[in-house]
């Protein structure tokens, strides 16, 4: 069962289409089964598309040959400025002078050299989700005048901000009009598939109004944090799409491949729960907080992580 809950776990965290790609096809349940692996791949049919490709596998975290020759260097550089007795800034200065980084500067520069592309390129931008710990800022002095004298002086968290998101307001029809970064249709059209709700080709916003306020709350619901990230900016108690998908990275992840114990185990059902399955106060099926999820057992844990990766969201 782990192995298997391993493989549907790895799809979520890892082939849940990140890259945005228009031809992916990376969940097929058959051919996971088969290999016993994630499965994730894409049809690079523009030079541009192979690239990018190329670009993401050769300095991929803790995998790809170019990171592990720079990780490699730097280490050797901090034992070295330990022998001397230096600091830090010592042995970042040594590392930038080394010829190893010139050699991995010049790998990737040479891959698009050939295709005739940029010496660096970047066509998405990076959000990161820490899951252990928010930061809660101070409140501005306009906002700390205009509150009651026993009122807190920060603003919520940003996981605090997710699990009361039933204050949100239903968005107003310029926001509802704009289209979804991943699947290109209107935000109102997009709340009404997610939640199942009937919708034909030629329904409109004015006519569909009053089901969206409707199924605003059950939208919510089926939020996940990390969907939150990717999607969406939110100002106060209200939320809007982004132009484009953000590529989400998540502190800690939940590494399935190495859980080799329960506890290991648990640990990695642990975050990839907090970070992908919908949680929340509204969420009575599922869990409020890390802190109610901490209390659950492993057993309860583990079972939550194999309904959520077989189910899927909308049944969580």
């Amino acid at each position: 069962m782990k192995k298997w809950l391993k493989i549907h776990a790895d799809a979520i965290c890892i082939g849940s289409g990140w890259r945005g790609a228009a031809i992916l096809n990376n969940l097929v349940p058959t051919v996971m089964l088969a290999m016993l692996s994630n499965m994730d791949f894409q049809a690079a049919l523009t030079k541009g598309a192979v690239i990018g490709y190329m670009t993401r596998c050769m300095t991929k975290s803790g995998q790809g040959a170019l990171i592990k020759v720079m990780e490699h260097s730097f280490s050797l550089c901090i034992e070295k400025s330990r022998e001397r007795q230096q600091g830090t800034g010592s042995a970042v200065l040594r590392w930038f002078n080394l010829q190893s980084i010139s050699e991995v500067k010049s790998q990737l520069e040479c891959m698009h050299l050939i295709f005739g592309a940029p010496r660096y390129m970047c066509s998405r931008e990076f959000r990161h989700l820490y899951l252990r710990a928010e930061t809660r800022q101070a409140k501005t002095k306009e906002k700390t005048l205009g509150t009651a004298p026993d009122a807190r002086v920060v603003e919520k968290s940003q996981a605090e901000h997710y699990v009361t998101r039933t204050e949100w307001d239903v968005p107003s029809d310029v926001q509802l009009l704009k289209r979804h970064p991943l699947t290109g249709e209107p935000l109102w059209a997009f709340i009404l598939r997610r939640v199942g709700a009937p919708i034909s080709d030629s329904a409109t916003l004015a006519g569909s109004k009053a089901d969206v306020g409707r199924n605003w709350l059950h939208f919510l619901e089926l939020l996940s944090w990390r969907e939150l990230k990717r999607c969406f900016n939110r100002f106060g108690n209200n939320v809007t799409l982004v132009p484009k998908a953000y590529i989400v990275v998540i502190h800690p992840v939940g590494n399935f491949g190495q859980a080799k114990t329960d506890g290991q185990w648990r640990y990695a059902c642990f975050w990839t729960l907090l970070a992908h399955c919908n949680h929340g106060d509204m969420c009575r099926c599922t869990f409020r907080d890390a802190d109610h999820l901490a209390t659950f057992s492993y057993d309860g844990v583990v079972d939550l992580m194999e309904r959520f990766a077989t189910a899927g969201l909308k049944n969580a």
